[in-house]
């Protein structure tokens, strides 16, 4: 039984982000992120926080009402300047397997889990 390691994020038009990708090593590891602030270090984890759920938690207080309008994702999701609802994130995992989430793809939770769960290991919830 092999574990399941993130190998590659590619984000497209999310937040501070145009297209960008970068490659892991499948193997456990540390990933540091260092730059200055506004150069998206926050985002990039956003994005592979709403890739798995669909949400971003530290948002949560701010988007969920504004008045009684739900706000719609493109509003904060997608970057200035970029085409509506373009914004998408997709996450490669070590074992070719990968989870892509669009404002037309949004897996499940439970497709999401079962994708990650492995035997023996548990529930994931």
């Amino acid at each position: 039984m092999n574990d399941v390691y993130l190998s590659s994020i590619n984000i497209e038009d999310f937040r501070t982000f145009g297209e960008f990708s970068v490659e892991l090593p499948a193997a456990p590891g540390l990933l540091l992120l260092t730059g200055t602030n506004g150069l998206g270090k926050s985002s990039f984890f956003d994005a592979i926080e709403w890739a798995l759920t669909g949400n971003i938690r530290r948002f949560t207080p701010y988007v969920s009402r504004q008045g009684n309008t739900v706000i719609p994702d493109r509003d904060y999701l997608t970057r200035n300047g970029a085409d509506p609802d373009s914004h998408a994130v997709t996450l490669q995992f070590s074992e070719g397997e990968s989870i892509r989430r669009s404002a037309s793809q949004k897996p499940s939770a439970a497709e999401v889990a079962a994708l990650l769960a492995r035997p023996g290991r548990g529930q994931i919830t």
